[in-house]
Formats: structure tokens, sequence, C-alpha cells
């Protein structure tokens, strides 16, 4: 199967007959019954707090976005650095109410505040 792409370079080929067969599995036959399972969910808080799990937990990931779909506010803590920013193209900037991040840059929206580490290093001088 193909997605029938029109592909340019060697890449963009390989992307077109493989990408079904690396997409996760969650966002293909198992969607309905993640979706199903997260309709049992009795909580339902007024605003969603997340470091990590936007990012690899897709159960958590279509929860979040059913609650969304409702009007529900997201804060979004950087897990660290600026590794959410470059390797994920700004999505947390775009599906979040709110961004904490240990940095200010002036590339990031409005809705970034700057705060320290949620962590403290400690370095052994001896």
């Amino acid at each position: 199967m193909n997605l029938g792409l029109n592909s340019e370079n060697n890449f963009e080929n390989f992307l077109d007959k493989f990408i079904t067969f690396i997409m996760p599995k969650s966002f293909l036959e198992s969607f309905n019954d993640l979706k199903t399972k997260v309709n049992f969910i009795k909580h339902d808080p007024n605003t969603i707090f997340t470091a990590y799990g936007h990012f690899y937990n897709d159960f958590f990931k279509i929860w979040m976005a059913e609650k969304m779909k409702k009007g529900k506010k997201i804060i979004i803590l950087t897990h660290g650095g600026q590794v959410e920013i470059d390797q994920t193209f700004n999505i947390q900037n775009n599906i979040a109410d709110k961004s904490i991040y240990w940095t200010r840059d002036k590339s990031f929206s409005d809705n970034t505040k700057q705060m320290p580490p949620n962590f403290l290093y400690t370095y052994n001088l001896e």
C-alpha cells in the first residue's frame, strides 16, 4: 500500500511506500479502541498540566485531545531545555494554552512563560 504522494526524492518514495507500516498501531487499528476507553474515564479537570505524557503516551494524547475539544486548558512544562521545540516542530506551543520553559527565546509565542528548571543539579566537588 502506498499513499500516492508526489515523491521528489528517494526518502519521499520510501515514506510513500512504508509510512503505514511504521506508523504506530494506535494511530491506525487501535485508535477507536483507545478512544472508547478514554470515554470511560470520569476525571474531568478544568486544567491539564503535563510535562511529558503529551509526547509518548498515545492514550493520554487522545484523552487530552478530547478534553481540549471541550475547552479544557492545557499547561505544558518543558521536560528539558529546548528538546521539545527542536524535535517536534514547536507543536507544544501550538496546542498548549500556556507553555513553561527554562529559557525564553524571542521566537516563543505569547503563551510561553519562563521559570527555573523543575529540578536541581547537584555536584560532587570532592
